[in-house]
């Protein structure tokens, strides 16, 4: 049930409480604050477009990418 409370504590444990919902809108925009760095980075990294870091094409058989080229 996605509007039960969850509880959890941080990692210097103060206790908090929230339904499953909110949590899991959390992470999901909490990976492409993520997602957003690792592009960033091939950028600098590489001086040029990166490729595709999108999930949903690694799971439509799209291959990795071959960064040493």
């Amino acid at each position: 049930d996605l509007d039960e409370a969850l509880a959890y504590q941080t990692t210097s444990g103060k206790p908090y409480s929230q339904p499953r919902r909110e949590i899991l809108l959390h992470l999901f925009n909490h990976q492409t604050h993520h997602r957003g760095q690792a592009h960033a980075c091939c950028s600098i990294l590489t001086g040029a477009e990166p490729p595709s870091l999108d999930l949903l094409a690694f799971q439509r058989g799209v291959p990795a990418p071959n960064l040493a080229a």
